[in-house]
């Protein structure tokens, strides 16, 4: 990707706001990763980035990231479920939807315990 002069203010401009250049590159676009609190992202393409030092920490990455995508799974599940017992007045489809709640329940607070373990 041919870097154009916008994109060169936007890096000078990420810079004037306290931004840091850092030495990892884009796998994409091969310009230079820039940090900004404590994001890391591509100036170009806006893709964020979590840079790890160890196969340890990639492994620790990976399994938090991993926990927080189940977690908003089961929660999305569980307003989708409160939608449904809140349409239905059938008892049977009620007590159904809300045994799939419970469970939604049960599996929410077990990853919520797993991570409030790792921090």
């Amino acid at each position: 990707m041919a870097v154009r002069d916008a994109d060169f203010k936007r890096m000078a401009e990420l810079l004037k706001l306290g931004a840091s250049m850092l030495n990892e590159s884009c796998p994409e676009c091969k310009v230079p990763l820039f940090k900004l609190k404590e994001d890391v992202f591509c100036p170009l393409c806006n893709r964020k980035f979590i840079l790890v030092r160890s196969d340890e920490e990639l492994i620790k990455t990976t399994a938090d990231l991993s926990l927080r995508i189940l977690e908003k799974i089961a929660v999305s599940k569980l307003e989708e479920l409160g939608d449904l017992v809140s349409a239905t007045t059938n008892p049977d489809k009620q007590f159904e939807l809300v045994s799939l709640i419970s469970m939604w329940l049960d599996v929410l607070g077990k990853l919520r315990n797993l991570t409030s373990r790792k921090g």
